[in-house]
């Protein structure tokens, strides 16, 4: 069995999440975050150095409407309690002057977690996946970082969006949901109740990926 391990390091400047480090065995990637006051207005990723993708954040008020680089942009719109409620992804062709939307993801919450995803993608078919979660009533690993950061934010076994941290995770193509393929989590927490490693195995209980969090 290949193993593939990665590593990622969050830089601050006082208690203010500045960038990022990502390092793999083949290659190593370097995220800058820009601020305007405490919003998020650029994030500069480099890959081995080099230039990858400028992304621009927008915003409406308080809520970060949209984000953009020369290769798509997202939109976001939020329910009443200021939940992000859907998430549209659209594919650019700045030379065609073409957008085209390629995805939309609808949220449901509940407690303050993510419970349900609707993922339709429309490049392929306009297939619908539906994704469940269940949830401990731990800290999640992003508490204390930026919140527009959360947003957008993505890692192997959390992400940004839910208060607390998922232990069980169904999926199911729309019209299958009496077959769901069920995923689960076990997770080990430290003193204050932040998770300090996060495991995720299969229906048959293969281990699917292991990661380690440490706090400073």
């Amino acid at each position: 069995m290949n193993t593939d391990i990665s590593v990622t390091d969050f830089i601050y400047s006082g208690n203010k999440l500045i960038g990022t480090h990502g390092q793999d065995e083949n290659s190593y990637s370097d995220a800058q975050i820009i601020y305007n006051g405490n919003k998020i207005s650029q994030i500069i990723s480099q890959r081995n150095g080099s230039t990858q993708v400028q992304n621009d954040l927008f915003y409406g008020g308080i809520f970060l409407t949209s984000l953009q680089n020369q290769y798509e942009r997202t939109e976001f719109t939020y329910d009443s309690n200021g939940n992000i409620q859907s998430k549209k992804q659209f594919y650019l062709n700045p030379d065609q002057g073409i957008e085209q939307l390629a995805s939309t993801i609808n949220y449901t919450y509940q407690n303050g977690n993510v419970v349900q995803e609707e993922r339709t993608d429309l490049q392929f078919g306009n297939s619908t996946t539906f994704l469940n979660y269940i949830y401990d009533d731990k800290i999640n690993p992003t508490k204390g970082m930026n919140k527009y950061f959360r947003l957008i934010f993505q890692s192997e076994g959390f992400n940004g969006l839910s208060s607390n941290n998922p232990i069980s995770r169904s999926y199911y193509q729309d019209g299958n949901q009496n077959s769901p393929t069920v995923q689960t989590y076990q997770l080990e927490y430290n003193t204050q109740n932040y998770p300090v490693r996060i495991k995720r195995f299969s229906e048959n209980n293969t281990l699917i990926s292991d990661t380690l969090i440490e706090y400073r």
